[in-house]
């Protein structure tokens, strides 16, 4: 750690803050740290600091929901396994359909009963799922939730993931831009208004607050719901890109961006249709390079990841706990001058 603190130029104690993720370190310097760290490296030596589990295997148990994220979630998952690659660590992954809350309720127990040291989950949010989580917890197996997906209400250890409401509302300030602060957007979302899927409502309830604050001159058209369903986004959105009027902009809250962007490139609508949606999924990267998508606010797919193994271990090995019940983790906006 000494090493590292000459290297980035600062005390140990900032290396230290880093390394456990706490507050108190500035994006710049935090993000110089870890680019050091992974440069040389190096892995904090965790060891004998009054470990719970000494010498015993840990086994977490990772259950998503099946969608463009699984890929940069499970390879900031693995980081963190070569991080701690000192530990016994054993993932085994669990998946589930978007709104399929029977599997999920079963997964959770089975997992319960087999009485696994951690689990990181997507959840669901339904009452059945937040019951399972409640159950977890009581019972001593700790409960990360990430993915962008969270039950606030439950008792979970902590919620890894996007400030989505303050995602949607840069959204939106994106959008007013494009459309110099006037037009008809299109939402294409993964759930109905007023439904609980953390993600995609946060980021509605977001982008529509701020377009009524600052743009009232652009009204929002409509909404495809796809719930992720790529069919049904391609069908109804397509309608919708073949009659007249267009939208003068599209906002994707969730899944089929790229589905979305093709349609629009396909149809010669991207001289006339702007789009913003969010992630930063390689078939999004590349359609921004071709000018179909103007932005996407990414959620750091990869460091949620990371970051849900990293409180599993801290929490199972020797008993630390967040420092907070909530962990944002950064949006950066990325255009094609930036790729």
């Amino acid at each position: 750690m000494k090493e590292i603190a000459k290297m980035a130029g600062v005390h140990r104690s900032t290396v230290d803050k880093v390394l456990h993720n706490r507050e108190g370190v500035s994006d710049e310097v935090r993000l110089k740290i870890k680019k050091i760290i992974d440069k040389t490296g190096y892995t904090p030596n965790i060891l004998g600091q009054g470990l719970q589990k000494k010498n015993a295997i840990i086994e977490i148990a990772v259950i998503l929901i099946i969608s463009d994220a699984l890929d940069m979630i499970r390879e900031g998952m693995s980081q963190a396994l070569k991080t701690y690659e000192g530990f016994d660590i054993r993932i085994a992954y669990y998946y589930t359909g978007y709104v399929d809350e029977n599997a999920q309720a079963e997964i959770l127990e089975q997992l319960i009963e087999k009485r696994v040291d951690g689990i990181v989950i997507s959840p669901i949010n339904t009452d059945k799922i937040r019951s399972a989580i409640n159950k977890a917890t009581d019972v001593g197996i700790p409960v990360v939730t990430t993915m962008n997906f969270d039950i606030p209400d439950s008792r979970r250890l902590c919620f890894v993931g996007q400030d989505t409401v303050k995602a949607g509302r840069i959204a939106a300030s994106l959008m007013g831009s494009l459309l110099s602060g006037q037009g008809k957007v299109l939402l294409v979302a993964a759930t109905e208004k007023g439904e609980t899927i953390s993600y995609s409502e946060g980021r509605r309830v977001g982008f529509e607050s701020m377009i009524e604050e600052e743009y009232p001159n652009i009204e929002i058209m409509g909404s495809v719901v796809g719930y992720d369903n790529l069919k049904v986004i391609e069908s109804e959105t397509r309608t919708i890109l073949c009659r007249k009027p267009l939208p003068d902009g599209i906002l994707v809250t969730g899944g089929g961006a790229a589905v979305v962007g093709r349609l629009i490139k396909e149809l010669a609508h991207s001289h006339v249709v702007k789009a913003v949606c969010f992630e930063r999924y390689p078939e999004i990267v590349e359609l921004i390079r071709e000018g179909v998508i103007n932005f996407t606010i990414d959620s750091d797919m990869i460091n949620q990841g990371y970051l849900s193994i990293e409180l599993l271990i801290y929490k199972t090995v020797y008993n630390r706990k967040p420092n907070e019940s909530v962990i944002y983790t950064k949006n950066e906006i990325l255009v094609k001058g930036s790729l």
